[in-house]
């Protein structure tokens, strides 16, 4: 049987918040790279000297992006009441709970 957790203090959450806000952040950097190439690869800025099958590069993207949007959507969370804390990346409080985060 779980033992019930305990409540953390403002300083764990500022913490766990830093932490998730950092991952979000070096989550950005796939996801740019990721779309920097297909913005060049389509608009043929970009050779790439390997023969791709559009359709399968697209599942390829699309899997992808969706990995990256379910990590996010994972992560992106108030570490005191595991609200979502929505689109954007410097929140000073929960908007769920009202706990300061930062």
């Amino acid at each position: 049987m779980d033992s019930p957790q305990m409540p953390l203090s403002a300083d764990q959450i500022k913490a766990e918040f830093a932490a998730r806000r950092k991952r979000q952040l070096l989550l950005l950097i796939p996801v740019v790279l990721l779309f920097g190439f297909a913005a060049l690869v389509g608009t043929g800025k970009l050779h790439v000297p390997v023969d791709l099958n559009l359709a399968t590069t697209k599942v390829v993207f699309f899997l992808i992006v969706a990995a990256c949007v379910g990590y996010s959507w994972f992560n992106w969370r108030c570490p005191a009441c595991k609200g979502y804390l929505g689109r954007g990346i410097e929140p000073r409080h929960c908007r769920n709970c009202g706990v300061e985060l930062r």
